[in-house]
């Protein structure tokens, strides 16, 4: 059975009619359907009671369907899915723990701002969302409490306006598409269209009959449902867009003051903005097992997160609420920090890693800080690795050579560059870059991680240049992995990156690396005492 409900009675009313629904008590009933009308009571209250009726009705999808403001590039009359809702209270300030919710292919899926009365018309809320209405958030939360299967559907009504206009919207498509959603309840295909997230009911029958006829169980639909994700989504490009700059502290650039960067960080839109804070918390990350270099030892810096490139297997992507560069401006206190770990921890060598959340020469474009870390190893009985893509190392060439300070460049065959790495610096630009910087002195890593296997033969072309490398200090190897948490999050986040890997030793691995590794092994047979590989034994 399909629920389907509406804070206001105008919002169901072309639903009623259409489905002939008869009125009893709150309810309008159908068959296969029944639909709930708030009457404009608000969204608690309408949280409330889709929560009781969910007990008593245990619908097999739920879906809160009404209409919505624009506040993005959306299109009045446009049918939108939220995959994301947010809350913001009268101040106009997010509150933390946007709710993530479910997405369907051939739909915009969106962000959406809940908010309280009138107060946020003619705001300007496009940075955190696409559209705003009143009540997605509560429903939203609430189907997250009662672990249902669940959607909210909007209708774009308007632009956010004051005064709206008297605009007639065509419900045709609205109606077809909620009787495609009943169809789905009625045949029992509810957990089919959540797995594959279409609505094309040709290949969500077609799914049930093989299932039947086969008598698939449990975990054989469930490697059925990866594999047609993993195999039919693409890969959207999105290149970083600065909008606005938020900041904890006064900076030198245009920005919005604000008390707590955490709030804004989780419920901005991805690639939109960039942030400055004052760091609290947890300054260093101890890194995991076979991270670095045999037999030394290492803490992750976490000065700042993210990026401004869009490599499709980055795991940022899943890792934080948005995609959006946050750059902590507290370096003293990491200073300490790195002091007091020093003291405590007596293994050596011990590695530093600046660039495992973010890559901070990419990020020099906003700060520069990755210098003053530089220059305070000089200091420091310790190693400090800088990681990066970026080719913009004119601040590092004003400075003579760190002693104590890997720049570790991350390459890969110009085709895997192309095909991963959007908005990155091609190969030519890196190698110059590398070059300029090994002439100036500088320690040079390299980081073939990930390793692509199906671009093997073209990493024998690396083999001359690496020769070329007067202060080289290391090559490392690595393959595309991922945790089982991380794995859960792309097939819902970029899952087109998970294709030929396999579940080894705990980490989501590709299911050639033997073979790879004996290939790298004979490529780079020169190299054998400046590799290691990373996170494999």
């Amino acid at each position: 059975m399909l629920l389907l409900c509406c804070e206001h009675y105008n919002e169901a009313k072309p639903f009623i009619e259409y489905f002939k629904a008869q009125k009893q008590r709150n309810l309008y009933l159908a068959e296969g359907i029944t639909i709930y009308v708030n009457f404009g009571k608000g969204a608690l209250s309408l949280a409330f009671e889709f929560t009781k009726l969910n007990e008593i009705l245990k619908p097999d999808l739920s879906i809160l369907f009404g209409t919505a403001g624009n506040i993005s590039d959306l299109k009045i009359g446009e049918i939108i899915i939220a995959k994301k809702t947010k809350l913001f209270d009268t101040s106009l300030s997010p509150l933390l723990n946007p709710v993530e919710l479910n997405t369907v292919s051939g739909f915009k899926n969106v962000d959406c701002i809940s908010v309280f009365g009138n107060y946020a018309l003619n705001k300007d809320l496009s940075n955190f969302g696409d559209c705003i209405d009143m009540e997605a958030y509560f429903f939203a939360k609430a189907l997250n409490q009662l672990n249902t299967k669940g959607l909210i559907v909007k209708l774009i009504s308007d632009n956010n306006d004051i005064i709206k206009k008297l605009i007639t919207i065509d419900y045709t498509r609205v109606l077809n598409v909620i009787n495609t959603f009943k169809t789905i309840t009625d045949n029992n295909l509810t957990e089919i269209f959540f797995k594959t997230r279409t609505t094309d009911l040709n290949v969500l029958f077609g799914l049930k009959k093989l299932f039947e006829k086969k008598h698939y169980t449990f975990t054989m639909r469930q490697n059925v449902y990866k594999k047609i994700i993993i195999n039919s989504t693409e890969i959207i490009k999105k290149p970083f867009k600065l909008k606005r700059s938020f900041s904890e502290i006064h900076v030198k650039q245009k920005y919005i003051k604000i008390d707590d960067y955490v709030g804004i960080f989780h419920n901005l839109k991805d690639k939109c903005a960039v942030i400055y804070a004052n760091k609290k918390g947890e300054f260093l990350r101890k890194t995991p097992d076979h991270y670095t270099p045999q037999d030394t030892y290492g803490y992750s810096i976490l000065q700042s997160y993210n990026c401004i490139y869009d490599c499709s297997y980055c795991f940022l992507k899943g890792y934080f609420k948005s995609f959006n560069p946050v750059i902590f401006k507290n370096i003293q206190d990491y200073f300490v920090e790195i002091k007091k770990t020093l003291k405590k921890d007596k293994l050596r060598p011990m590695y530093f890693y600046f660039g495992t959340f973010s890559d901070p020469i990419a990020l020099s474009i906003f700060d520069k800080s990755y210098i003053k870390f530089a220059e305070f190893f000089e200091n420091l009985d310790a190693i400090l690795e800088i990681r990066t893509k970026s080719a913009n190392i004119k601040e590092l060439l004003k400075h003579k050579p760190f002693k104590n300070t890997i720049i570790a460049f991350s390459l890969a065959p110009q085709n895997a560059i192309k095909k991963f790495e959007y908005f990155t610096p091609n190969l030519t630009r890196r190698i110059e870059a590398i070059k300029l910087l090994d002439n100036a002195g500088f320690n040079i890593g390299i980081r073939f991680d990930p390793f692509f296997g199906e671009f093997l033969n073209q990493y024998e072309s690396f083999v001359s240049f690496l020769k070329q490398i007067k202060h080289l200090h290391s090559i490392e190897i690595g393959f595309l992995r991922f945790s089982k948490n991380e794995y859960k999050i792309f097939l819902d986040k970029n899952p087109a990156i998970l294709s030929g890997m396999i579940l080894k030793n705990n980490m989501y691995v590709s299911n050639k690396i033997e073979n790879i590794k004996n290939a790298i092994q004979n490529i780079f047979s020169d190299f054998k005492d400046k590799i290691y590989y990373n996170m494999l034994t």
